[in-house]
């Protein structure tokens, strides 16, 4: 039956489908105490963006789409760490990917919650970069700029727990 399933192309896609599905994320995440990809991409309000330019701060790096339920979830958790992140003056830095500036922007303008954060527009090179295969992506980077955290949601609480972790 498996293997009537898994014959000529349509099996060959349906099997790296299920290959990618039960294949842990973690496998594409960064390394741990490893510097991330810098990039430089154009911001919302006309700047440009590049990660380097917040190293000495704890950053919290989302790469999302404005269409995400589970991004929009990140958001709303990100809110409710404001007093957290401003505690510790981490940056929080948002990069969209395959999005098209004016859907950003009006998506950042329609939030129902406030979010200090610098919102990035990709133009490939974070997804290619960070081998970006989910969303939302969550990474915390220390001071130092090196990743301590890769992977997908982030909780308000787990987030403050990390901050804290980082001034140890």
């Amino acid at each position: 039956m498996l293997q009537r399933l898994f014959q000529g192309k349509k099996g060959l896609l349906i099997l790296m489908a299920v290959t990618l599905l039960l294949t842990p994320l973690h496998g594409w995440a960064l390394e741990i105490g490893a510097p991330p990809p810098d990039f430089e991409l154009p911001g919302i309000k006309g700047d440009t963006v590049r990660l380097s330019a917040f190293r000495g701060r704890p950053i919290v790096l989302k790469i999302a789409t404005t269409w995400c339920p589970s991004c929009k979830v990140q958001v709303k958790e990100l809110a409710l760490a404001q007093d957290v992140l401003k505690a510790y003056n981490a940056a929080v830095i948002e990069v969209y990917i395959d999005e098209p500036l004016q859907d950003v922007v009006n998506d950042v303008q329609t939030r129902p919650t406030a979010l200090a954060s610098v919102v990035a527009v990709d133009d490939g090179q974070v997804a290619r970069k960070y081998n970006l295969l989910g969303i939302p992506r969550v990474l915390v980077i220390d001071r130092d700029f090196l990743v301590q955290r890769d992977r997908g949601l982030l909780t308000a609480d787990d987030l403050a727990a990390k901050l804290k972790s980082l001034d140890r």
